[in-house]
């Protein structure tokens, strides 16, 4: 059972036919450079693309007391951890809403209640399907760096999209 970052890499080096690594901060490891390049970005990709359920939360915002500066009424600031907004339940059911940087944009003042995609880090709660598909994901992001074959590179896109 895969159960950490490295032995996700270690899936994506599989794929590609090369050298397993044993840490991420391996200094003399190209292959551990490349992983940790491309792990976090392509993990959060991927939880944004797939709406990992097992990456949801639900949060309440209250209202900011600044106000944006012309378009709408009230703004609200979007939890840290939140990497992509998925629905807005307010007591007036109104979806109509904007997002820009790290606050939303609305009409209405009263508490809004989120569901959203978190930054998931652990791995203990990614299940089997994403982590493959994250270590398909992987290989395909830094194969042409380790094996030069483009049509590896689009091979392992198809995969990964014909998986997921």
């Amino acid at each position: 059972m895969v159960s950490s970052s490295v032995e996700i890499c270690n899936l994506a080096l599989d794929y590609l036919g090369t050298g397993n690594i044993i840490s991420l901060d391996e200094q003399f490891n190209d292959n551990a450079k490349l992983c940790k390049r491309w792990y976090d970005v392509t993990r959060k990709s991927l939880l944004k693309d797939l709406n990992a359920s097992f990456a949801i939360k639900r949060r309440t915002l209250a209202v900011l007391s600044e106000t944006p500066v012309y378009g709408r009424t009230y703004q609200y600031q979007l939890p840290s951890d939140c990497i992509k907004l998925l629905n807005v339940d307010s007591p007036l059911d109104i979806q109509d809403y904007q997002i820009e940087g790290n606050k939303l944009l609305y009409d209405n003042n009263s508490r809004l209640n989120i569901r959203y995609i978190y930054d998931c880090q652990d791995v203990s709660l990614f299940d089997d399907e994403f982590k493959e598909c994250l270590a398909l994901y992987i290989a395909a992001n830094i194969c042409l760096k380790v094996t030069q074959d483009v049509q590896r590179v689009n091979y392992l896109m198809q995969l990964k999209n014909q998986k997921y």
